[in-house]
């Protein structure tokens, strides 16, 4: 359901007394905008502030904060509330939307058009979103360039997964130094217990034999000697001195 942005009264009379409540409104925006929607505790608080009373929070707060906690965790129950939120925003969140409930097409579309105007990190995760569903895979490339990426939140989720997407797509180019290059900084940060990180592993051995990268080789086969996974033995067994 669509909503609109409710309207707030500047004054408040009580008898013949009338008080401006517009400083009381900006102290309460001001601690409601260090309120961070990419961390659980304070998206669940926000979250709450809306159930509470929804007409009172959409006249006093901005209904972004709410519909970015939402769609990161993938979320669709606020998106009626895109009509309230400013441009370049709303088409932000809204490509999301469409992202998220499987209309890729129009959702690359709409990230494609507005992916230069929104602020810093907004724009790394257009960035990211668009090199995921695009055939434009150098735009994660681009993406990882951005400043404190593994301080954020919001954005560091999607390293491991960009660092695979450009090594598999510099292998099929047959670029395998810097496929290897990503296949390693991909390993370097994800969990060894999964059986993608084998295969990524075994990809990177298999590389580095072919272009006599022995230091590489080792790094990886060190690893492996670790492990019980069964790709990690093959990799011992194959190369494993």
């Amino acid at each position: 359901m669509k909503r609109a942005k409710a309207s707030r009264e500047g004054y408040l009379t009580v008898e013949d007394i009338k008080i401006n409540m517009e400083p009381f409104y900006k102290s309460l925006e001001a601690q409601y905008n260090r309120l961070k929607p990419y961390e659980d505790k304070d998206f669940e608080f926000i979250e709450a502030l809306y159930k509470v009373n929804d007409r009172n929070f959409l006249t006093l707060f901005d209904a972004s904060a709410l519909l970015r906690g939402s769609l990161y965790r993938g979320k669709l129950d606020y998106v009626g509330l895109l009509d309230v939120v400013e441009e370049p925003t709303k088409s932000f969140l809204r490509a999301q939307e469409f992202l998220l409930t499987g209309k890729e097409k129009e959702g690359v579309e709409l990230l494609s058009k507005i992916k230069d105007q929104p602020t810093r990190e907004d724009h790394s995760e257009a960035l990211f979103l668009l090199g995921f569903f695009s055939d434009n895979k150098e735009l994660l490339e681009t993406a990882l360039q951005a400043k404190d990426l593994e301080k954020s939140q919001r954005l560091k989720g999607y390293i491991p997964t960009a660092l695979l997407e450009l090594g598999d797509y510099c292998y099929s180019l047959g670029n395998f130094t810097k496929a290897k290059e990503f296949y390693k900084s991909y390993l370097e940060r994800s969990e060894e217990e999964a059986n993608l990180y084998w295969l990524t592993a075994l990809r990177l051995a298999r590389l580095s034999g072919l272009t006599n990268k022995e230091e590489t080789l080792q790094w990886v086969v060190k690893k492996a000697e670790k492990t019980d996974n069964i790709l990690g033995k093959l990799i011992v067994s194959l190369w494993g001195g």
